[in-house]
């Protein structure tokens, strides 16, 4: 039988997959991390590339998996709990 690896994913593709994991938008997201909208969503289909998935929900899916989120039910929601999280505050939950 083969073996699977994990993907590895940058500090950068942390922040942006933590981000996406709050329900952000591509748009919210770039203003956080004071990138263009474009850049985010390249950053995203890397990401998706990389997991091997289609959607957002595939993303979160596959993060939560992995271990690379804490979605404990008594785990404190703020970003700043979540692994490769490197913001400060809480997130932006509105969108465009």
């Amino acid at each position: 039988m083969g073996t699977t690896t994990s993907p590895v994913l940058t500090a950068e593709q942390l922040e942006v997959i933590g981000l996406l994991a709050t329900g952000l938008s591509d748009a919210s997201i770039a203003r956080r991390l004071n990138l263009g909208r474009r850049t985010v969503g390249r950053r995203i289909s890397q990401i998706y590339d990389l997991l091997g998935v289609t959607s957002r929900f595939q993303a979160g899916m596959a993060v939560a998996r992995l271990g690379l989120l804490d979605f404990t039910p008594d785990a404190d929601p703020s970003p700043a709990r979540w692994s490769g999280w490197r913001g400060s505050g809480s997130p932006d939950r509105t969108r465009p």
